[in-house]
C-alpha cells in the first residue's frame, strides 16, 4: 500500500519506508522510482520478498 500511495500521490508523501515489502506488479510496471525516496529494509535469505526489490524470487 505504501508504494501505491507514493506512486499515486508523490506531492503528498515526501518519503516512504518498507520493512520486507515490495511493490505490487502494477506499481512495478507503472511507477517512476525517482519521485519519492524509499527506505527499504530487507534480509538476505527471504524467499518470499527478494532483496533486490523485484517481485519474483529469482536468486535470493
Amino acid at each position: 500500500m505504501r508504494y501505491t500511495l507514493a506512486c499515486e500521490k508523490p506531492d503528498t508523501f515526501k518519503a516512504i519506508g518498507s520493512v520486507n515489502g515490495t511493490m505490487s506488479g502494477y506499481d512495478w510496471d507503472n511507477c517512476s522510482p525517482n519521485k519519492v525516496p524509499v527506505l527499504r529494509i530487507s534480509v538476505n535469505h527471504d524467499y518470499v520478498v527478494p532483496i533486490d526489490g523485484s517481485i519474483s524470487p529469482r536468486d535470493c
